[in-house]
């Protein structure tokens, strides 16, 4: 049964793209040997190795998706890790900070808060050879592949203007099919926070065709969060990319159905028509985080079994 949407906001649902803290995935990290991840070898307390390994099993993480298709990773030679995606938006900032920064209405807002010069765009045609562009694939405002994703790549690549493709989503999503074969794609970045919940670990990946940058040189010196990298790294191998989007896919469409949302390709998103204009992003969807629902599907599992 749908129920009808009303002017109040009802607890189930929340703004934002909130991840889900799954029971497994959160038991799993309480129960990592975290003695073990330090040495006193060496002046970083621990293992450096850990960076390497690090850098080497993301791309393998990501390309071993069944839910999504993420071509042409290996045009990015240069990997760094990064304090979740957001550090890769600060670097290609300052590559390109004398360019005005353009977005698809309803993108990830968080270099129009500082940058020179920025401007949403209307259509790709509205690009010029004095932008740079930044696009979110799953798109930000809706967790499904704007349409408007590849005219707008192939109008940066006849102006040969730089490009960041966000994938923040991406371990949270699914039907994402990307090929990253335009040189105008400067750097793809991804991030474990949506993933695994783990946001305030900071623990992510950048590939890039450009060297130099703070962060790659955080990365030469080693000068970056092993701890958060370690983390990252020993869940990634345990719990695959479409780990969250398989297991919570029959609930999302459940609640979606039952609040009258459109169920994204995201799992923690539904799209709302009429009556949910307060979740309104950018004038462009209505973005529905339904993970409080999630959430209290998750803690009544939780309890039936531990009463069991």
């Amino acid at each position: 049964m749908t129920r009808p949407a009303t002017t109040a906001i009802p607890w189930q649902l929340t703004r934002g793209a909130v991840p889900i803290i799954d029971m497994e995935i959160l038991a799993y990290i309480q129960g990592l040997p975290f003695s073990t991840f330090f040495c006193h070898t060496n002046d970083k307390s621990m293992d450096t190795g850990i960076l390497a390994e690090y850098l080497e099993f993301l791309p393998m993480w990501i390309s071993n998706s069944k839910l999504n298709t993420i071509e042409d990773l290996e045009r990015f030679p240069l990997r760094r890790l990064t304090s979740g995606n957001t550090q890769a938006f600060d670097d290609f900032y300052i590559r390109h900070h004398d360019r005005t920064f353009k977005f698809l209405p309803g993108e990830y807002p968080y270099l129009s808060k500082y940058v020179r010069s920025w401007a949403l765009l209307d259509d790709e045609h509205a690009l010029t050879r004095k932008d740079a562009l930044v696009m979110s694939a799953p798109f930000s405002g809706t967790g499904n592949l704007h349409p408007a994703f590849y005219p707008t790549i192939e109008r940066a690549e006849q102006l040969g203007i730089p490009v960041l493709i966000d994938c923040a989503f991406f371990g949270i999503t699914r039907n994402l099919k990307l090929s990253l074969d335009y040189r105008c794609i400067e750097a793809v970045c991804f991030s474990l926070s949506k993933a695994f919940g783990a946001g305030c670990f900071r623990s992510g990946i950048e590939l890039s065709k450009q060297n130099g940058g703070p962060t790659s040189i955080q990365n030469e010196w080693i000068y970056v969060q092993l701890l958060s990298a370690k983390i990252g790294l020993e869940v990634a191998r345990q719990f695959s990319p479409d780990y969250i989007p398989d297991k919570y896919r029959t609930w999302q469409l459940e609640i979606c159905r039952e609040f009258g949302l459109e169920p994204s390709d995201t799992v923690v998103f539904g799209l709302g028509g009429a009556g949910y204009e307060r979740f309104d992003i950018d004038g462009v969807v209505n973005r529905v985080c339904i993970t409080p629902a999630i959430r209290s599907r998750i803690v009544a599992e939780h309890k039936r079994e531990t009463a069991a």
